[in-house]
């Protein structure tokens, strides 16, 4: 028989499992957590933490802001897709087509293609969804983010040779990134949290950041 999710929230490596999760582990929140927790098995983030640690924020970000339990069970089966080997035709039949669907709008297109390229997708992409597909990608954005300035504090931008490319070029996907989330939901609380960990990074003050203008787009150095 296999481990548990009560098995599995005993590992002290993994952080932060909702006891919602715990209580029921035949929910659908419950067994996209497993699902996830099992499909990036010992992977590891760039600062060494196990990978599932941010599904596992993400999920935690969208939970907390009311949305429902596909959108919950999404947040956790984000990177499956792009990082394991299952597809979203499995997530559909593990789960549901709404959390397939949900999954797809997180996702990047081939990681063979170049950064640039998926991330341009993801920039065409986020003005056109609607709030509820929309949830996934922006708690992921924040959540990561989040790691950079982590990241940053500890390392400067030393830190950034762990990634494919220089931390303007992360200044640029972000920067887009807020504007289109800004077209979806407006100045919500989720946006200006986005905001400020922008303007905190690569502005180096959150309080520079006028929530009232439209924020123009830095050039790449």
């Amino acid at each position: 028989m296999g481990l548990s999710l009560k098995d599995y929230a005993n590992n002290k490596e993994i952080k932060n499992i909702n006891e919602i999760e715990l209580l029921n582990e035949d929910s659908l929140t419950s067994r996209a957590l497993k699902f996830a927790i099992e499909a990036h098995g010992d992977t590891r983030r760039k600062d060494g933490i196990l990978y599932i640690n941010h599904p596992i924020a993400v999920a935690n970000i969208v939970r907390e802001n009311g949305y429902c339990d596909e959108c919950i069970a999404a947040a956790y089966l984000h990177d499956v897709v792009e990082d394991t080997k299952y597809t979203l035709e499995d997530i559909a039949k593990a789960f549901t087509g709404k959390v397939a669907h949900l999954v797809d709008c997180a996702s990047e297109p081939d990681k063979s293609l170049d950064w640039e390229d998926r991330k341009k997708h993801t920039i065409n992409l986020i003005p056109n969804l609607s709030k509820e597909e929309c949830i996934v990608p922006l708690c992921d954005k924040i959540n990561n983010i989040e790691d950079l300035i982590n990241g940053d504090n500890r390392y400067g931008d030393e830190f950034y040779s762990k990634f494919k490319r220089p931390k303007d070029y992360h200044e640029w996907y972000y920067f887009n990134l807020l504007n289109g989330f800004k077209k979806v939901y407006g100045y919500n609380d989720l946006v200006k949290r986005f905001a400020a960990d922008i303007a905190y990074l690569f502005l180096k003050n959150e309080e520079l950041y006028d929530f009232n203008k439209n924020l123009e787009i830095p050039k790449r150095k």
